[in-house]
């Protein structure tokens, strides 16, 4: 039987690097360092040289939800799935955290009249990717419940593992982990910016 592939579908700063880097820990999974991309011509051709790029390893590729926009999104992840790659999804709930997360370091201030545009069109990014994976086989992970405290790394990894039909491997990563902090702490027009998201 050949070994498994997977997805880890996510927008930037939604915890894919870190996922990846846990599940690297396993002997026989192998995740890619840069993004795939999905040509429009070829939308599958990714997926197909990167799973035999690595014979006898479990192929882990990470996919940004808007390299999809040119695609039938959801067509594109049933034929995925139908070509046996687990698809994991990985979303954040708290939209603001999320957009500030996104943004350049450190942040000092942000405008209202530009934050409250992102976080409508981060919400709908949400929805949408929720909707394009409605019958397509995945595991639903977030990063509040699954990636935010080391705590919760050991069980995060031994449930893709297991969906992967792996066994469990202790887990642990090099990457520099900030959890989530007050927005207190991110902005400096904190209160500013919670009034106008009441």
């Amino acid at each position: 039987m050949f070994p498994r592939p997977f997805l880890l579908l996510g927008q930037p700063r939604a915890g894919t690097v870190l996922l990846g880097s846990l599940l690297a820990n396993h002997p026989t999974v192998a995740v890619a360092r840069d993004e795939l991309v999905v040509s429009s011509r070829r939308p599958h051709q990714g997926l197909d040289r990167a799973r035999w790029s690595r014979p006898g390893r479990h192929v882990g590729l990470r996919l940004d939800p808007s390299q999809l926009a040119r695609q039938q999104a959801s067509s594109w992840l049933h034929v995925a799935a139908h070509r046996s790659w687990l698809v994991v999804h990985v979303q954040r709930r708290d939209t603001l955290r999320h957009e500030l997360a996104s943004r350049p370091r450190p942040v000092f201030d942000v405008d209202p009249a530009t934050l409250l545009p992102a976080l409508r069109a981060r919400a709908d990014r949400n929805l949408q990717e929720r909707a394009d994976l409605l019958g397509v086989e995945h595991l639903q992970l977030s990063y509040e419940d699954d990636l935010d405290s080391p705590a919760a790394w050991q069980a995060t990894a031994d449930r893709v593992l297991a969906s992967l039909g792996l066994p469990t491997v202790p887990v642990s990563t090099r990457l520099p982990h900030r959890p989530d902090r007050p927005i207190e702490h991110l902005v400096g027009n904190a209160a500013e910016l919670l009034a106008a998201l009441r």
